[in-house]
């Protein structure tokens, strides 16, 4: 479905017609192969988001419980107080340390799919974890001993 709008400019100080296709609105094959194709580009963008999102829950949480302020946030960006600057990287090195962050994709995004799941899809889900897990790196190099968030998220040379 087509909608046409107008929509004021300020900058032209004009009136300007646009066109909306709404393809959800649409019922048919055709629609839902334009929903399934739309849901298959983003779902990899979306999987990082809900990570990046997760870590950010993680560190606010952390932060909040070592020194009692709350940290701002946008996305995965921190703003917290300069004196806590270091006690905010030790979080970071902590978080990432944990031993569940090295399942992080089953926790976060194959256990729930499983747990939502039965039959033929929920096999097929358990196939897609293992081949993912398979093809996964070692994190054991994750360690609090030898990570140092300092040098990760530091722009200036040493």
């Amino acid at each position: 479905m087509t909608k046409k709008r107008n929509s004021w400019n300020p900058i032209t100080q004009k009136s300007e017609k646009y066109s909306l296709s709404l393809k959800c609105m649409e019922k048919g094959k055709q629609s839902a192969r334009a929903r399934r194709a739309k849901h298959v580009r983003t779902f990899r963008a979306n999987l990082v988001h809900s990570i990046d999102a997760a870590l950010m829950r993680f560190f606010i949480n952390e932060s909040y419980n070592r020194t009692g302020r709350r940290i701002n946030h946008l996305h995965d960006c921190l703003l917290c107080h300069p004196n806590d600057v270091d006690a905010i990287f030790d979080i970071i090195r902590d978080v990432y340390c944990r031993p569940n962050m090295k399942k992080m994709a089953t926790n976060l995004v194959f256990n729930s799919f499983i747990s939502i799941t039965r039959g033929e899809i929920q096999e097929q889900i358990i196939r897609i974890e293992k081949e993912f897990n398979s093809k996964m790196e070692n994190l054991d190099f994750l360690n609090v001993r030898d990570f140092d968030a300092r040098r990760c998220y530091k722009y200036e040379k040493p």
